[in-house]
């Protein structure tokens, strides 16, 4: 009993616990953490790998559920101007109208080298061309062009553009995406006649790796080891 408990009960359960805390702290990707998000996650990592060590599960599990509902109020104080402007680091402008601002770069100890490494990555190759460059919140930069180094947009050309349209998967590993169909208000006899002039029926796509639905309202099927489409 001992060994299922060890090896098995106590692994499961911290695993179990870790998602649900991570689930309560939101969707924040990690690129996108602020220096407290970064914190909270060391520190309850730290919290409920503990038990796979001393097998104080209890301990474990209520101080990692505490940490989460700090990190919560943390968040909603967030959302209130009066907690706002001292418990939330501002931006720092690093760039203004094409001049580096050295206060700017001390406040956040980057190196103008560093600076120029991003605006190059950022596809940026003269300081002059950025209007503003900001240090956020996350520890990313962000870049404003100037006018004249902004890229072209289809409103400079008078271009009368179609909306970007991203194809939805309607079956992906012979599986058909039930949501994304109701999603576009089709049903499974329309799947079944967009199948059937690929010899495929919706019981048997052990072939088909994914089938999309496209802009123009028909299906772009992709089958297992071929690699056109067969729209």
């Amino acid at each position: 009993m001992n060994f299922l408990t060890d090896y098995l009960f106590i692994p499961f359960i911290v695993f179990v616990v870790a998602y649900l805390c991570m689930r309560g702290m939101g969707k924040k990707a990690a690129s996108e953490m602020s220096g407290i998000d970064l914190m909270i996650v060391m520190i309850l990592g730290t919290t409920i790998s503990e038990p796979i060590v001393s097998g104080k599960i209890g301990t474990a599990i209520w101080y990692s559920l505490l940490i989460v509902l700090f990190y919560i109020l943390y968040s909603y104080l967030e959302l209130f101007n009066f907690f706002k402007r001292w418990i939330t680091p501002t931006p720092t402008i690093l760039i203004d109208q094409g001049k580096i601002k050295i206060d700017g770069l001390k406040k956040e100890r980057i190196e103008v080298e560093e600076l120029l490494a991003q605006m190059r990555i950022d596809g940026y190759t003269e300081v002059n061309e950025i209007a503003r460059a900001t240090m956020e919140q996350t520890g990313e930069i962000s870049f404003i062009p100037t006018e004249k180094a902004r890229p072209l947009q289809g409103s400079d050309l008078q271009l009368d553009l179609s909306p970007t349209y991203l194809p939805i998967p309607l079956i992906i590993d012979g599986s058909v995406q039930k949501n994304n169909l109701h999603y576009i208000n089709k049903d499974l006899p329309w799947l079944e006649g967009q199948l059937k002039p690929h010899n495929l029926e919706v019981q048997k796509l052990d072939s088909v790796i994914l089938a999309t639905y496209n802009v123009k309202g028909f299906l772009d099927l992709y089958r297992r080891q071929e690699q056109g489409n067969q729209g």
